[in-house]
């Protein structure tokens, strides 16, 4: 994933919690991680609202 990609919030675990997304989300910038697990997002959800995702939970929408 990366910065501009379309994505959506997805988790099998935190299924209430995916009810709090309005979905789709753009990628706003990626975090400084040395190692992939850790890998995570600044995204800005159709809301308007800016939250930081691990990758994870995030399921590609479109790539730009």
């Amino acid at each position: 994933m990366k910065v501009g990609d379309l994505v959506k919030f997805e988790s099998a675990f935190f299924h209430t919690a995916t009810e709090g997304y309005a979905n789709p989300g753009v990628i706003l910038s990626e975090s400084e991680s040395s190692s992939a697990a850790r890998q995570s997002y600044r995204v800005m959800w159709a809301d308007m609202r800016v939250t930081t995702e691990h990758h994870c939970f995030l399921k590609l929408l479109t790539s730009s």
